[in-house]
């Protein structure tokens, strides 16, 4: 498995905010230093009213965090 780093975009808009960003923060703090990573599910959305290549990223124990960038 290999890592990628990317910027989280649409966290704000993401059901459960911002409870889902302490769940990610408590995730890191318990399991890994931040300069580690987390590992995450990227799921593409091309039911995404604003651009049908969407890539929502979901953390495992946490849900949905944000989107991949457009870009």
């Amino acid at each position: 498995m290999s890592a990628v780093l990317v910027q989280v975009v649409g966290v704000t808009f993401c059901d459960g905010y911002p409870e889902n960003l302490h769940r990610l923060s408590d995730l890191i703090a318990e399991h890994g230093r931040p300069d580690e990573g987390i590992a995450a599910v990227l799921i593409r959305d091309p039911s995404n009213a604003h651009d049908n290549n969407a890539v929502q990223i979901h953390v495992p124990a946490v849900g949905r965090i944000g989107s991949v960038p457009r870009t």
